[in-house]
């Protein structure tokens, strides 16, 4: 009987670990950068060749970048001369573990843009590195403002 028992706990924690989880803002301002993060039981890695956006249902184009930390995935896109609107970021072609299952299900994360502009846009969003490395910054707004760096 707790040989059933802890079978059965564990396939319920398996499943529990085996989803894909999307942590990304529901809006940004127009010319931000979105970043997010992506994790889950993935049987194949996240490249560019998988990631996707859209503005409503037509596939636009996007600068972005993917990178795998560890056993996480983070996406950035350039959001500059996007207008206000619905948008959604797909990953497909990618095989995960959903339950004791191995899906290759399109993951849909949907995010908006606002008619807000932000202060500046960063490009790339992220490095990961060990040696120097260089950021372009650009102003987005009509005044200066001041950016600080720290390590």
């Amino acid at each position: 009987m707790k040989k059933i028992i802890f079978i059965y706990i564990f396939l319920l924690t398996l499943s529990l670990v085996s989803a894909v989880d999307i942590e990304i803002k529901s809006e940004f301002a127009q010319g931000e950068t979105l970043t997010t993060k992506v994790s889950g039981n993935f049987v194949d890695s996240i490249t560019k060749n998988n990631v996707e956006f859209y503005r409503n249902h037509v596939q636009i184009p996007l600068e972005f970048g993917v990178q795998k930390v560890d056993d996480e995935f983070y996406i950035y896109a350039l959001l500059v001369n996007r207008n206000e609107g619905n948008y959604s970021m797909k990953i497909k072609g990618v095989r995960y573990y959903k339950a004791t299952q191995v899906v290759s299900d399109t993951i849909i994360s949907n995010f908006t843009v606002s008619n807000e502009t932000s202060d500046f846009s960063i490009n790339p969003g992220f490095i990961f590195t060990d040696d120097a490395f260089s950021v372009g910054i650009q102003n987005l707004q009509d005044k200066k403002i001041n950016v600080l760096i720290s390590s």
